[in-house]
């Protein structure tokens, strides 16, 4: 079968006019990457906010919620909580090293928890030393370095 860029637009589209949170999950992440649809964190945002952690999403979908929420991209507002909701569900799930450096960041800043750095350099060390997820890994390092050096 060719590849029909348009005719799969309209099909997620209306998958996601009929309230399917698969639809919702695949075209915000499109919008977030410019895949299919054209780079749109606004867009993406509305897709973002659609979707619930009863919704059986990706772990990539549920990494990045978490993101748009920790920073408030789009139009989504900066909701600690819903960051830490999208990226605890990440860990139990995918046990997501990403979600995992932004917890411990969180831990460490007191952002959406109650600030303990002790805990959130014992968080990073984990993920510095895991074998599984290199960017995480080097992430972790970057961090532990910076805040070796406050």
């Amino acid at each position: 079968t060719a590849v029909n860029e348009e005719k799969a637009k309209s099909l997620l589209q209306e998958a996601a006019n009929m309230g399917f949170a698969i639809a919702y999950s695949d075209i915000a992440n499109y919008y977030y990457y410019g895949k299919l649809f054209e780079k749109n964190e606004q867009k993406a945002s509305e897709y973002y906010r659609r979707l619930n952690t009863n919704d059986n999403c990706s772990c990539e979908t549920a990494y990045n919620a978490g993101v748009f929420y920790w920073h408030g991209l789009g139009d989504i507002e900066i909701d600690y909580q819903n960051a830490i909701k999208w990226f605890e569900y990440a860990v139990d799930n995918y046990n997501d090293w990403g979600s995992k450096v932004a917890l411990a960041k969180m831990h460490y800043d007191g952002t959406g928890y109650q600030k303990d750095q002790n805990l959130g350099i014992k968080m990073m060390l984990e993920v510095a030393n895991n074998k599984t997820d290199n960017w995480a890994a080097d992430k972790a390092h970057k961090y532990l370095e910076i805040w070796k050096n406050n």
